[in-house]
């Protein structure tokens, strides 16, 4: 007798569903990628942020020592995790400094970089598969022209809080610090997307924190780079768990 188990079924409403979900897709993602919607959208968010922004009561954490550093002709690379994005407009807004961001090349990466630009914050492509050596030599010249340099380590697709030697690699050419901010708020929507991308809600409570940074070293060889991208990828989901506890939502995503 075999002991193989036999095949499990697919049920018709989980089909139906599925395909319904691709139907979705199929009539929504031309819409989404147009001109017209994503500049109507990046008005409509935008709005919404700042609305977020006012009626929130923060609390920030190193946010005068940040402005300090700024203001006295320092420069470093901004990092934080995917998901942590949608409050980053409004937490650099205090700064003295422009910020320009690595996005993706991407649709979502485009509509990223005109939300951004609502907020006179600059934009680098980059893209998920190939070669990024031209976004690299943009990201350096905009550093060299008094710009801090803004990256999220995990993306721009992923996987979720995983530090990748992009940051490391640049801040090393550029001779500067990685710093980490994060925001965190008690009442939230959690997206079901790759990051589990944070949605605050308005009249809520929460935290920016800014902390001093990490020297990166010039003499790094492969294996330095690989035993700092463990140490900061640790670092930053503590950093980031921090702003959680601060205002009493569980650790993680």
């Amino acid at each position: 007798m075999s002991s193989e188990k036999p095949p499990v079924p697919v049920k018709a409403g989980n089909r139906r569903r599925r395909s319904a979900r691709l139907r979705r897709r199929r009539i929504l993602r031309p819409l989404f990628r147009s001109d017209g919607f994503q500049t109507a959208a990046s008005w409509i968010i935008s709005k919404y942020l700042r609305l977020v922004f006012a009626t929130t009561s923060w609390t920030f954490v190193g946010v005068d020592e940040c402005r300090a550093r700024l203001e006295q002709g320092e420069r470093f690379f901004v990092v934080l995790w995917h998901n942590r994005i949608a409050m980053m407009p409004l937490a650099w807004d205090m700064m003295p400094t422009q910020l320009t961001i690595l996005a993706s090349s991407h649709a979502d990466g485009r509509f990223v970089s005109r939300l951004m630009g609502r907020f006179g914050i600059e934009t680098i492509g980059v893209s998920s598969k190939g070669s990024n050596l031209k976004a690299g030599k943009q990201a350096m010249k905009a550093f060299s022209d008094g710009s801090c340099i803004g990256i999220t380590p995990d993306g721009p697709r992923g996987p979720a809080m995983r530090f990748s030697p992009a940051p490391i690699i640049l801040a090393q050419r550029c001779k500067t610090r990685i710093s980490f901010v994060t925001y965190s708020v008690r009442r939230r929507i959690v997206l079901r997307s790759w990051d589990r991308f944070i949605v605050p809600l308005p009249f809520n409570k929460g935290v920016i924190i800014w902390n001093e940074g990490f020297d990166v070293p010039q003499d790094l060889d492969e294996d330095g780079v690989k035993a700092l991208q463990l140490k900061l990828e640790q670092a930053l989901i503590d950093f980031t768990n921090e702003g959680d506890r601060r205002v009493n939502r569980s650790t993680g995503r």
